[in-house]
C-alpha cells in the first residue's frame, strides 16, 4: 500500500531549526504507532506540500514542537492553523498536543490563541523527551481504547467532507512565496478582529499604492483560512484593457463591482435572490451575513470607504476587511486603520536577497542593503529590482550603480512577476497623480514642490509660511484663508486620500515615500523647471528658518532635514542670491550654537562667497557674512583670519545702520573678544564700554547683550587684577540673564562657570565648584555632554581638583575633555594642547606622590 493510504496516528509539525528533536520523537513513537514526520516518510518523488497536507489530514494527533524558531517557521505555522481547523470541526477525530521545548517559548506572543488553549507538554528536568514519549503512546491507546470516540470521529470525518464542499474560498491570488515581515501589522489585525467589540469587526488595512496592502491581505486568508467557515474576496481595482504598461483603464463602476461580486457569492452559497435583479443580491447577502458565523469578507482596494457603508450588514457576524489608499475610515467606524508602512532596512534586504535565489558574498549583501535603502522599503519597487536582478543574474552592485543613474528607467525595465502586483510603480500611481491634477492645480503644484524635498519631517509652515515663493496655484490658495496652517491642511488632503503623504497627527508636518518623490521628478519636463523648484525650496526654507535664538533651536532642530536639503541645493547647484546666502548665515549660526563649528565655518564661507558676488559691498547681509565667519575663526583660534574680517564687518555696519545700532555694536563686541584673546586688554575694555553704551540706549540694561557685554568686561577686569568691578559686573550680567532668559539658558550657565573661575583664583574652592556643578548640569541638559562648552566646565572642574589634590577626579574630568576638543577641534588646537599638557602635569604629581607614599 502507498505510505500516502496510511491512517497516521501522529503527524509531527516542527520548524526547521528543531528536525534532530523531531527526529529523537519519532524514533521513540514509531516502535509503538504509523509516525509521519516529514524528512523520514517522504520518498522520492512526492509533492511534498500536498503529501503533508494529506498525512496531517489522515492522522488522529498533530504533535506540535514550539520552540523560540516557530513564530519564524512559515510551514509549521501553516501546519498549526490546519490542525486547529481539523480539531475545532471534528474534536473526536483529531487532537493537538503542543510540546514545548523550552518554558520561555511558551510566553510568546506569536504562539496561536488557538494552540495556547491546548493542555500541554514542557519539556524540562521533570519532563524529558523520553517522558513526552511516554505521555504521548499513553494518549493514543487511550483514544484507540474508546469504541465511541472512533465512531464519533468517523460521523465527524463525513461531516467535514460535506462542510468542505460547501466552503467557498474566493482570494484571487496565490500566496506569495516571499512575503517578508510584518508580522506586527497581522498581529495587530488578527487581535482586533478577534476582540469580541462589535465595532472590530470590520478593519481597514491603508496605505500607499505599492506598500503591500493586498500582500498582506491575501497573507491573512492564507494564513487564517482554517479559522473561518468562508473567505470572500471583493475586487475593486480597474481593470486594464491591454497588458502592457502604456493601457488605459477600463473605468469599471465600483458599485457594479460589488453588485456583481455579490450576485457571484450569493450563487456560490445557494442564497436566494430575483435572477432579474441583481441588485436585490445586496440584500440577499447581507442578511446572510448577519444569520451566519465565521466568515471573512475582504474588499481589496476600496479607495472610497463611503461606497461601502450601504454594502455592509449592520449586525456582521464574520470578519470584514477593507484595503484602501484612503485616509480616513470613520464613516464605516474605523477610527485606528491598520498602517502598512515601508518595509525596515533589514526585511527589505532579506526580501532582495531571498528574491534572486542564490548563494551571495558577504560584499555582495551590503549592495542588497544599499539598494533597498535606495528604494526606501517598498515592496512592488523591491519585487520589480529583485526579478531583474533575478532574471538577468546581474549583480546587486552592478544593479545599484545603474539604479543611481537612471532611476526609475532602470526599475521600468521589469514589471512585477511575483506578489500578484498588476503595474509597476510608475504606473501604479500615475492614475493618482492625474487624479489629483484634475481635482486641484495648488494640490499638484504642492506634491511636486515636496518631490525636491527631504522626505520626512516635512513642516507645514514651509508652505504656510512660504507661500509667496511656491508659485501662483499654492500662494493663491493659501490666501484664501484667514489661518494658513488650516489651508496647508486642505492642499494636502488629497494626497493623504491617495496615500501619496502620510501626515503626522498632532505633529503639523507630512512625510512623502522617496519613489513617490522620484516618479514626481521624472514627471518635471525640463531642466529649467527642476531649477525652479529647487530654487523655491530654498526661497521656503530662508522664509520659516528662524534667527537661532537659543528660544528658537526646537524650531531649528525640527527644521533641520529640509534645511539640509536646502544647503545641499545651494552648495551642489550653485544658487548665489541673497536669500540662499542669507539662510546659509541662519543655519550656519544654529550650528554654531550647538558647537558644530566645522560645519558652521563651511556655510559661513559659502555665504560670504554668495554675498560678494550679488551684493553690494555695503549690504548688511554682507555685513553679516563677514561677522559670522570671523567668529568661526575667532572659535578655532584664528585670530589673524577674524580681524580683517571683523574690522571690514564694522565699517559696513557702521556705514549702514550709524554707530547706534545693535548690529555695529555686535561687531565691536566681537572686536573686543578679539582683542582680549590677544591680551590688548585696554582696547578690549574701551570697545566693551562702547557696545555697552549702545545696547544701554538702545535695549536697556535689562536685555541679555547688555549683559553679554557686561560680563565680557568683568573677564578683562580679572586679567587686570580689578577684582572688585569684575564680580560687580559678572553678578549683574548674571541676574540679568537669569531674568531675561531663566536658569536654564547656555548663557546663564557661562555666568556661572566664569563667576566659579573668579571664586577659584580668590581661594572659595567650596563657592566655586557650587557653581560649576550648576553650569555642568545646564550645560549637559541643554547643549549635551559632547559641547565644547561642556567641556570648558568640566576642565574648569578638573583644575579646581587638581588644586585641592582630588588627582582621581582630575584626571578623569581631564580625559572626558580632551576626548571632547579632539573631537570638535583635533588635536593640534591651542585649547586642546593645553589641556593635554594639563592633564600630563597631573599624572606626574600624581607619580611623585606614588613614590612619596612608597
Amino acid at each position: 500500500m502507498s505510505h500516502q493510504m496510511i491512517k497516521w496516528d501522529f503527524f509531527i509539525a516542527h520548524a526547521g531549526s528543531d528536525k534532530e528533536i523531531a527526529k529523537q520523537f519519532y524514533d521513540g513513537l514509531q516502535n509503538h504507532s504509523q509516525v509521519f514526520l516529514d524528512s523520514k516518510s517522504l520518498i522520492l518523488g512526492d509533492d511534498w506540500d500536498i503529501a503533508l497536507s494529506k498525512a496531517q489530514k489522515q492522522s488522529l494527533i498533530t504533535v506540535v514542537l514550539i520552540s523560540s524558531k516557530t513564530g519564524a517557521a512559515y510551514y509549521q505555522r501553516e501546519e498549526i492553523a490546519a490542525a486547529i481547523a481539523y480539531a475545532r470541526k471534528n474534536p473526536n477525530g483529531h487532537r493537538i498536543i503542543p510540546i514545548y521545548l523550552d518554558d520561555e517559548c511558551r510566553e510568546s506572543n506569536e504562539i496561536p490563541y488557538g494552540l495556547r488553549l491546548k493542555h500541554s507538554l514542557i519539556i524540562s528536568e521533570n519532563c524529558t523527551i523520553q517522558t513526552a514519549i511516554s505521555k504521548l503512546i499513553e494518549v493514543l491507546k487511550f483514544l484507540k481504547n474508546v469504541d465511541k470516540k472512533i465512531s464519533d470521529q468517523d460521523l465527524s470525518s463525513s461531516s467535514v467532507a460535506k462542510n468542505e464542499l460547501l466552503k467557498v474560498f474566493d482570494v484571487p491570488f496565490r500566496e506569495n512565496p516571499l512575503f517578508t515581515g510584518r508580522d506586527e501589522e497581522l498581529q495587530k489585525l488578527r487581535e482586533r478582529l478577534i476582540s469580541g467589540k462589535k465595532a472590530a469587526l470590520t478593519q481597514a488595512i491603508r496605505g500607499l499604492g505599492g506598500i503591500g496592502k493586498t500582500q498582506l491581505a491575501v497573507k491573512y486568508a492564507y494564513l487564517y483560512q482554517y479559522e473561518y467557515e468562508h473567505v470572500f474576496w471583493v475586487q475593486l481595482s480597474n481593470k486594464f484593457s491591454k497588458s502592457d504598461e502604456g493601457s488605459i483603464a477600463e473605468e469599471t463602476e465600483p458599485k457594479l463591482q460589488i453588485v456583481n461580486s455579490y450576485v457571484e457569492l450569493c450563487q456560490k452559497l445557494r442564497v436566494p435572490f430575483d435572477d432579474s435583479q441583481p441588485q436585490t443580491a445586496i440584500y440577499a447577502f447581507q442578511q446572510w451575513m448577519e444569520q451566519n458565523p465565521n466568515w471573512l469578507l475582504i474588499f481589496d482596494n476600496a479607495d472610497d470607504p463611503k461606497l461601502l457603508k450601504s454594502f455592509l450588514p449592520p449586525q456582521p457576524q464574520g470578519h470584514i476587511i477593507l484595503t484602501s489608499r484612503a485616509h480616513t475610515f470613520d464613516s464605516l467606524g474605523i477610527l485606528k486603520p491598520i498602517e502598512v508602512e515601508k518595509l525596515p532596512l533589514n526585511e527589505a534586504t532579506d526580501f532582495l536577497i531571498e528574491r534572486i535565489a542564490r548563494e551571495l558574498e558577504d560584499s555582495e549583501k551590503d549592495f542588497a542593503e544599499q539598494l533597498a535603502k535606495e528604494l526606501d522599503g517598498l515592496p512592488l519597487a523591491l519585487e520589480q529590482a529583485g526579478a531583474y536582478i533575478h532574471e538577468s543574474s546581474l549583480t546587486f552592485k552592478r544593479y545599484l550603480e545603474n539604479y543611481q543613474r537612471s532611476k526609475l528607467d532602470l526599475l521600468a525595465k521589469q514589471k512585477p512577476v511575483l506578489g500578484e502586483y498588476p503595474k509597476s510603480v510608475q504606473t501604479t500611481w500615475s492614475m493618482n497623480f492625474e487624479a489629483i491634477r484634475q481635482q486641484s492645480e495648488a494640490t499638484a503644484d504642492l506634491l511636486r514642490f515636496s518631490a525636491f524635498l527631504a522626505p520626512d519631517a516635512i513642516p507645514h509652515e514651509l508652505i504656510a509660511e512660504g507661500a509667496s515663493f511656491l508659485g501662483d496655484s499654492i500662494h493663491k490658495f493659501i490666501r484664501q484663508f484667514e489661518d494658513p496652517m488650516l489651508a496647508v491642511v486642505e492642499l494636502l488632503q488629497p494626497l493623504a486620500n491617495y496615500s501619496l503623504i502620510n501626515l503626522a497627527p498632532g505633529e503639523e508636518e507630512f512625510s512623502i515615500h522617496r519613489l513617490v518623490q522620484e516618479v514626481m521628478k521624472a514627471e518635471v519636463r525640463s531642466e529649467n523647471e527642476e531649477q525652479k523648484w529647487i530654487v523655491r525650496v530654498v526661497n521656503a526654507m530662508n522664509a520659516i528658518y528662524p534667527h537661532p535664538d537659543f528660544s528658537n533651536w526646537s524650531t531649528c532642530r525640527r527644521f533641520t532635514l529640509q534645511c539640509l536639503v536646502a544647503t545641499g541645493y545651494i552648495e551642489q547647484l550653485k544658487i548665489e542670491t541673497e536669500y540662499s546666502g542669507e539662510l546659509l548665515c541662519k543655519y550656519g549660526r544654529f550650528l554654531c550654537d550647538i558647537g558644530e563649528y566645522l560645519e558652521a565655518n563651511s556655510l559661513f564661507l559659502q555665504a560670504l562667497e554668495i554675498c560678494h558676488s550679488v551684493l553690494e559691498e555695503d549690504h548688511p547681509l554682507f555685513g553679516t557674512s563677514l561677522n559670522d565667519l570671523a567668529s568661526t575663526y575667532m572659535i578655532q583660534g584664528r585670530f589673524t583670519d577674524a580681524k580683517p574680517l571683523l574690522l571690514q564687518a564694522i565699517k559696513i555696519r557702521r556705514s549702514v545702520f550709524g554707530e547706534n545700532h545693535t548690529s555695529y555694536a555686535q561687531s565691536i563686541h566681537d572686536l573686543a573678544y578679539l582683542y582680549f584673546c590677544q591680551k590688548r586688554c585696554v582696547d578690549a575694555e574701551e570697545l566693551y564700554l562702547q557696545a555697552i553704551d549702545i545696547y544701554r540706549s538702545v535695549l536697556g540694561e535689562n536685555h541679555h547683550y547688555f549683559a553679554a557685554s557686561l560680563h565680557n568686561l568683568a573677564r578683562v577686569y580679572i586679567s587686570q587684577k580689578r577684582y572688585a568691578e569684575a564680580e560687580q559686573f559678572f553678578l549683574q550680567a548674571m541676574e540679568i540673564r537669569r531674568t531675561a532668559l531663566g536658569e536654564r539658558h547656555p548663557d546663564f550657565a557661562l555666568s556661572l562657570n566664569d563667576l566659579a573661575v573668579y571664586y577659584k583664583s580668590q581661594g572659595r574652592f567650596s563657592d566655586a565648584e557650587e557653581l560649576y556643578l550648576q553650569a555642568k548640569d545646564i550645560y549637559q541638559t541643554v547643549l549635551g555632554i559632547t559641547h565644547p562648552h561642556f567641556a570648558v566646565t568640566i576642565n574648569n572642574l578638573a583644575n579646581l581638583f587638581m588644586d585641592q589634590g582630588r588627582y582621581d577626579e582630575a584626571a578623569q574630568n581631564y580625559l572626558q575633555t580632551i576626548n571632547i576638543l579632539k573631537l570638535t577641534f583635533g588635536p593640534e588646537h591651542p585649547d586642546t594642547k593645553i589641556v593635554i599638557k594639563n592633564y600630563e602635569q597631573l599624572k606626574e604629581k600624581q607619580s611623585g606622590c606614588d613614590k612619596q607614599a612608597q
